[in-house]
């Protein structure tokens, strides 16, 4: 009976275009075009050319700036006074202005760098120049040294060597969408049922159709059950469709590919399992809570109204996904006990090759109990004749 039930709620949503849309093409359409902004951004940002650097023509050359001229990590722009170029500075046509001061010689003297700190590209510019100061007074350093006859060590006591932590080849780390990819799963995974779970019982009450259905030899809680499966499909393939999206394109070979997923996708058929175990029991979660949203409301308006607002509880758990690793409560033990956050932060873990068997554990037993709670409230609704109550 809860086949025949769940049978027939699919039937219609494959019928309805908005759930076509809404819940199918909507995610792969949406996937796509957040893809390949991304990728022209990623490519941009690998192809950006030298940053333009403009120069108060010194009254005589030097051989530093004469230097700078010939480096191709920037383009050296004179200009004639020092009032022309800041002002190119403030409208924005000029990323950094440098002044040589009267006392500067060859390799000797001070550089004046007028910037904008509000803009990011002449930040950008300027580091871009600091670097290369730093890199011909180490020059210098160096030939002073050994002209002396002193070792470089003796002025480095302590040196620094940086050691990249060895990576997980089956994983997606070095992805620029790796932090959004979690985010963007569970999201869908709320809003691809979203879309069709005001008509699944509150538009059947305005449609005076739900009636008929309880009449039938089937339980209401086979109704509800079956109502309940259908969604929870909706809200999965919703889900998965955006994740499957983005790995046909990353294993695409295309320079969008490339650009996004510098050292390729190489997920296992393990990790792959563990996102699917995360997913289902928050599928389960949302699907019992939307769908006793909707018995509950009166018409589709309300439900609506309601879903809106929980549209919101969703949100924002998702979206902390994206910046509590930035903080100290980013590694926190509580972090697998907030509902919704907990599964962000594991299906990432996952596409990191890095998920922690306790907290996927922790994660599924949460969503489940909660689904649970959802689908017993929305069975216990169906038993109410308060269910079928339009105004």
């Amino acid at each position: 009976m809860i086949g025949l039930v769940f049978r027939k709620e699919v039937r219609e949503f494959l019928r309805d275009k908005r759930v076509v849309s809404g819940a199918l093409v909507g995610p792969v359409v949406l996937m796509l075009v957040f893809v390949f902004t991304f990728a022209v951004i990623a490519q941009s940002l690998g192809k950006s050319k030298a940053p333009k650097i403009h120069v108060v023509a010194p009254a005589q050359s030097n051989a530093f700036l004469a230097a700078l001229e010939q480096n191709p990590e920037v383009q050296i722009i004179r200009v004639e006074n020092r009032e022309r170029g800041v002002e190119l500075v403030k409208k924005g046509q000029a990323r950094v202005l440098l002044e040589f001061t009267p006392e500067f010689t060859d390799a000797t003297g001070e550089i004046e760098a007028v910037y904008d700190p509000d803009e990011a590209l002449s930040t950008i510019a300027l580091r871009t120049f600091g670097a290369m100061v730093n890199a011909a007074n180490r020059a210098q350093l160096d030939q002073t040294l050994a002209q002396a006859g002193i070792a470089k060590e003796a002025v480095e006591p302590i040196r620094l060597k940086e050691v990249e932590v060895p990576k997980d080849q089956k994983a997606m780390g070095g992805s620029t969408l790796i932090g959004l990819l979690p985010y963007l799963i569970v999201i869908w995974a709320f809003y691809g049922g979203f879309s069709v779970v005001s008509d699944l019982v509150a538009g059947e009450k305005e449609r005076s159709t739900l009636e008929t259905l309880l009449i039938t030899p089937v339980s209401r809680t086979q109704v509800a059950m079956g109502k309940f499966l259908a969604l929870g499909c909706v809200c999965l393939i919703s889900s998965l469709s955006s994740l499957v999206t983005v790995l046909i394109i990353g294993v695409s070979g295309t320079s969008y590919a490339k650009a996004l997923f510098p050292e390729g996708i190489h997920l296992t058929p393990l990790a792959l399992l563990a996102i699917l175990a995360i997913l289902i029991p928050l599928v389960a979660f949302f699907a019992g809570l939307m769908l006793a949203i909707s018995a509950f409301a009166k018409n589709t308006r309300e439900a609506q109204t309601h879903l809106t607002l929980l549209s919101f509880v969703v949100l924002i758990p998702a979206i902390s996904s994206q910046f509590i690793g930035f903080t100290e409560a980013g590694r926190a033990w509580w972090i697998k006990l907030v509902p919704i956050l907990n599964s962000s932060d594991a299906i990432r873990s996952a596409l990191l090759g890095r998920l922690d068997a306790e907290s996927a554990l922790v994660t599924i037993g949460i969503s489940l109990v909660l689904g649970a709670i959802g689908v017993i409230t929305a069975i216990k609704l169906f038993e109410r004749e308060e269910v079928l109550v339009r105004i």
